[in-house]
């Protein structure tokens, strides 16, 4: 039973990750309805400067582990985040009136970029890399499976993170359709009420 509860936890947490990489392709295809083919590339970005970040910290002899691991976060976030309006302010947007395939290519193309900056510039970076640990690998027993912590936090700040975006998501959703029933109902009346727009609504569609 316990081993199967670590295959469990695994798979979960295997699928929590290809989720929230998922969750960044949806939204940017979503907002600027174009397939960023350099996403896994600003991924690779990311995990590099929460690396540098934790370098720099054992470099100041600061070896505090939550400190280390709030530092390589919020280093990691701040650096895709830049990366990702950078590439969308400066080349996907001004190119949203090319054919696709151009914006696909060009997104390709800089995610080219990016991994050859990170092999080229970063000591040993055509290397895999085992990112230090950064919470305690004493396993934790959950019903007998032993689950390492910082597998175990992931896990729920990514369900955590996937439940905040259905609330969002649903809200605006909500909201919306609110706000359309009002936009009708208002207008409906409106017409109903006021023959000049009765007649301007006539002459829109011919009938007037």
């Amino acid at each position: 039973m316990a081993i199967l509860l670590e295959y469990l936890f695994n798979g979960a947490l295997l699928g929590v990750i290809y989720a929230l990489v998922a969750v960044g392709f949806t939204l940017f295809f979503g907002v600027l309805d174009v397939i960023k083919f350099s996403h896994g590339d600003v991924l690779t970005l990311g995990a590099y400067s929460g690396l540098a970040a934790f370098v720099s910290l054992q470099f100041l002899g600061l070896d505090l582990p939550f400190v280390s691991l709030i530092v390589v976060l919020a280093a990691a976030m701040l650096v895709t985040g830049i990366a990702g309006i950078v590439i969308g302010q400066f080349f996907v947007v001004p190119m949203r009136g090319s054919p696709a395939f151009n914006i696909l290519l060009m997104t390709l193309m800089i995610g080219t970029a990016i991994h050859e900056c990170i092999r080229l510039f970063v000591p040993g970076g055509a290397n895999p890399k085992a990112f230090p640990a950064l919470l305690p690998r004493t396993p934790v027993d959950v019903a007998g499976a032993y689950i390492r912590l910082d597998s175990l936090l992931l896990l729920v700040l990514g369900i955590g993170a996937a439940i905040l975006l259905w609330l969002v998501f649903s809200v605006m959703k909500k909201l919306f359709g609110v706000a359309l029933i009002a936009a009708l109902v208002f207008g409906g009346y409106m017409l109903w009420t006021n023959p000049d727009l009765q007649q301007r609504a006539l002459d829109l569609i011919g009938i007037g």
